[in-house]
């Protein structure tokens, strides 16, 4: 079994074990949105669940223009961030060095490597050492 699959017509990765699938599609302006997570699904890919309808009461992102079916407000994104038009709660915060705070997540390469790698040089996390607590 491939553990780990990008279909590249469809731009959809395909995580599975035995017992689950995990899938998320890079759609239009590089946005990286869920599919789908549960039991295996065998190779169906669950392309189909979204829809894009004119959404006139969410934002739209400036790259849309003026389609008005694609809005970071109703994609179910991978991962949320504030000040792009999604205005859910939000993943991810930041402020940048000119003092904005907006984060525009895209979606930019990919690589998948055979076997495991070693996360030796990330260091422990302890409760202590993430609240300063020494």
């Amino acid at each position: 079994m491939e553990w780990i699959k990008y279909h590249e017509a469809e731009k959809v990765f395909d995580l599975r074990t035995e017992h689950s699938t995990y899938q998320m599609q890079v759609r239009e302006y590089d946005t990286l949105v869920h599919l789908y997570y549960g039991s295996p699904v065998g190779d169906a890919l669950i392309t189909d669940r979204i829809v894009c309808v004119d959404r006139g009461f969410s934002g739209n992102p400036y790259e849309a223009e003026k389609d008005r079916t694609f809005s970071l407000d109703t994609l179910p994104q991978e991962y949320t961030a504030y000040g792009n038009g999604d205005y859910r709660i939000n993943g991810l915060e930041t402020e940048q060095a000119d003092g904005s705070d907006t984060a525009n997540l895209k979606f930019e390469s990919y690589e998948i490597t055979k076997g495991k790698y070693s996360l030796k040089e990330q260091g422990e996390m302890t409760p202590e050492k993430s609240f300063g607590l020494y």
